[in-house]
């Protein structure tokens, strides 16, 4: 029972930090988007 909830909170974290990063490298794209 431990682990299985110990891995969802790695599964969550995981999930997370890909919205995070697909969101940063959005924002990126859209600012040299606008620059150039």
């Amino acid at each position: 029972m431990f682990m299985l909830l110990n891995l969802k909170k790695e599964l969550t974290s995981v999930l997370v930090v890909t919205i995070i990063v697909t969101i940063h490298s959005a924002l990126c794209k859209n600012t040299v988007s606008i620059f150039i």
